[in-house]
């Protein structure tokens, strides 16, 4: 039983719907500033997001979903992007990482299976 969300740039409006669902696993895709390479991928728990990364979102991750962690886990899946710039797209480095984390949600759902 998987449920996919797209919050695309507001995540912040799927919060009280992502609430309601009460997931046992919460695993969030975006692009994450963790001083690395460009297509570079890492998990972070909800904890370490907020002291070692940034994101273009106006709310931070913890803010949003901090009151899910005590129920539910909470992974973020971080892809290090060269340069934040909407009008330039997704350049292919990138591209390359999230081939990456598809393949780690891959790895999470078949080991909870």
């Amino acid at each position: 039983d998987i449920k996919i969300i797209n919050a695309e740039e507001t995540p912040e409006n799927w919060v009280g719907k992502i609430e309601k669902i009460s997931p046992e696993t919460l695993i969030i895709i975006d692009v994450v500033d963790f001083n690395s390479f460009p297509g570079d991928v890492k998990i972070f728990s909800i904890d370490e997001i907020e002291e070692t990364t940034f994101t273009t979102h106006n709310f931070s991750f913890p803010f949003l979903f901090g009151n899910l962690k005590e129920k539910t886990e909470i992974l973020i899946i971080g892809i290090q992007p060269g340069k934040i710039n909407i009008k330039e797209g997704i350049s292919e480095k990138v591209k390359k990482g999230m081939e990456k984390a598809e393949a780690m949600i891959e790895s999470i759902l078949k080991k909870r299976v």
